[in-house]
């Protein structure tokens, strides 16, 4: 930081505080996109196990709504595609009954979700679990809307 005197015309002296570095227009860009981000993060906050793990062919995990609207929730599993530790890919979907597939989950619920695989996995195979939350609309006859759907992937791993 450094301090510049700023001599004008007249006996007055001035002086003013100049810093390096990105303007404050960048700054508050920056701010408002963050907090936008922030917001629509807090907004869609549906929570869903990290990890679920495959026991025989079987597993379960619970979807949870901690936010104040109602959500509308699909879920559908794929084969893990990522490669040396890329970014994660899903491949081709996996034969499976998921119990239920899709439903709407109101604000503060919790569902339990069952999943079983047709055909037999490998131990230590990798699975994706694709969720998607999609917010309902209470009041629709407003004009335009701004709706953010969000989809979490979860790794479903073979138990041995």
């Amino acid at each position: 930081m450094r301090f510049r005197p700023y001599f004008g015309i007249g006996p007055r002296v001035r002086a003013y505080v100049t810093r390096p570095g990105p303007r404050a227009g960048c700054m508050m860009r920056l701010v408002v996109i963050a907090a936008l981000l922030l917001c629509a993060a807090t907004l869609l906050s549906a929570q869903v196990s990290a990890v679920v793990e495959l026991h025989g062919r079987d597993a379960e995990l619970r979807v949870r709504n901690p936010t104040s609207t109602a959500l509308s929730v699909s879920i559908s599993l794929y084969r893990d595609a990522t490669k040396d530790g890329g970014p994660v890919t899903l491949g081709d979907s996996v034969s499976a009954r998921i119990s239920p597939a899709s439903f709407t989950l109101q604000p503060g619920n919790v569902q339990t979700v069952r999943i079983r695989v047709r055909e037999p996995v490998e131990s230590g195979e990798l699975l994706r679990l694709a969720t998607m939350f999609t917010p309902i609309e209470a009041d629709s006859t407003a004009g335009m809307r701004l709706r953010v759907r969000t989809r979490l992937i979860t790794k479903v791993q073979a138990a041995p």
